[in-house]
């Protein structure tokens, strides 16, 4: 009898064991650094969310192997560096890739909008973002239809979510930023109609 074909045998037994040995243990390894990376997003966002001053509601983690990622828009370079530090806060994170972008806000009608009105607005604008300028026609719960300053009537969705400093009520003049899904992130106010007896 040959003993080539039970060498064989033996040979790709052991073999084939340590390959199941060495993919079970880098799969474990990628199992929990796949939870460790999720609870570090879900800690991260939470801090954030938490936030009383910003809330960066409009902020997305992502979380590789514990370098966390922060992208979206925020409204000025404070709040981008305070992302970035509270983001640092977070047990786990050992780096954090910055990569938010901070919001831009032309003038309201050609004048300049009175700082206290407007974040800081250096900064690209982001892409998928336009900005809607123009009076009020009708807020129907969370739906706005806007006349345009081009004629146009144009209708976007502003809910809990989007920022706001004021109340919008139809006849104002206002400018939103409005996503691809006619969706508002920010919605202001440039001018409200002049009302008797005020």
């Amino acid at each position: 009898m040959d003993s080539r074909p039970n060498v064989f045998a033996v040979l790709s037994t052991v073999v084939f064991m340590f390959i199941i040995t060495a993919c079970q243990s880098t799969t474990e390894k990628t199992v929990d650094q796949t939870l460790s990376d999720a609870s570090i997003s879900t800690a991260v966002q939470a801090k954030l969310t938490s936030d009383r001053v910003s809330q960066f509601l409009h902020v997305n983690v992502t979380t590789e192997r514990g370098i966390v990622t922060l992208s979206g828009m925020v409204a000025t370079k404070a709040q981008r560096g305070q992302a970035e530090r509270l983001a640092r806060q977070v047990k786990g994170v050992l780096k954090v890739k910055n990569i938010l972008q901070i919001k831009n806000h032309p003038t309201a009608a050609g004048k300049p909008v009175p700082p206290n009105h407007l974040p800081d607005t250096k900064g690209p604008p982001l892409q998928g973002v336009r900005t809607i300028q123009g009076e009020v026609v009708r807020v129907d719960g969370e739906n706005y239809i806007v006349k345009s300053d081009d004629g146009r009537e144009v209708q976007f969705q502003a809910d809990m979510m989007t920022r706001r400093l004021e109340t919008i009520q139809s006849g104002d003049r206002i400018e939103a930023d409005v996503d691809d899904d006619n969706y508002a992130a920010l919605l202001l106010l440039s001018q409200r109609p002049n009302t008797p007896g005020k």
